[in-house]
């Protein structure tokens, strides 16, 4: 079953207070530092302006800072106040003062034009109509901008077994076999120029860079 948006809601709402320390062994592998790649290919100048779609507790927030500068700014949109809440208590501990955080849906949620890079880790697919809202990003964005996915894929190569156990261990963040066919790549390819698209883990998970392919920007 693909969760809706009342049950990512109620679900990230649940883990929020022992999510970060529950993705432990994610980081152990890795993750981190695939987050940053991601980041990185977004090509971001002092002082611009990212969006961090389905932010959660703000994991991207280090990189991104790193790369906009103090005069740059991050908006930060996550479904879950309860997400969104660890993400200001990040902040806080930082000392940032140029993040914004949003509680609203990404599908509802206009890209501000003057953004130049969204960021979306481990969140689109957590979207089953993630066709149209890369379908709005890609042509809200500056010609110049760009998107970078980074998320969870079907290891078309891995036994059986081994991704019923996958799927097992990442249950308790909304992970179903019904996740398999969704495919966010492939609507950057339809809407957008791709960049990059890398396999990571085997398979397991990807990371999708694109460009909108207009000759004008957005009125």
């Amino acid at each position: 079953m693909i969760l809706g948006s009342n049950e990512v809601r109620a679900l990230y709402g649940r883990t929020a207070g022992f999510y970060d320390r529950a993705l432990l062994y994610y980081r152990l592998i890795g993750v981190d530092r695939q987050r940053r790649k991601a980041v990185e290919r977004l090509r971001l100048q002092p002082g611009d302006t990212v969006v961090d779609l389905g932010c959660g507790t703000g994991a991207n927030f280090l990189s991104l800072e790193k790369m906009i500068g103090s005069t740059g700014w991050i908006i930060g949109v996550d479904l879950s106040g309860a997400m969104l809440e660890k993400a200001e208590a990040r902040i806080r501990r930082h000392g940032w003062s140029n993040v914004d955080l949003v509680e609203a849906d990404i599908r509802d949620y206009v890209l501000p034009p003057e953004s130049a890079g969204v960021v979306a880790a481990f969140a689109l697919e957590m979207v089953d109509d993630y066709d149209a809202v890369i379908e709005r990003i890609a042509n809200s964005m500056a010609v110049d901008a760009r998107l970078a996915i980074l998320g969870l894929k079907l290891p078309e190569r891995w036994p059986k077994w081994l991704v019923d156990f996958a799927i097992r261990i990442n249950r308790p963040f909304g992970v179903t076999r019904e996740y398999a066919n969704l495919r966010p790549w492939q609507a950057v390819r339809r809407h957008m120029t791709t960049i990059e698209f890398t396999e990571l883990y085997a398979g397991a998970a990807y990371r999708c860079v694109g460009q909108p392919n207009r000759r004008t920007t957005p009125s």
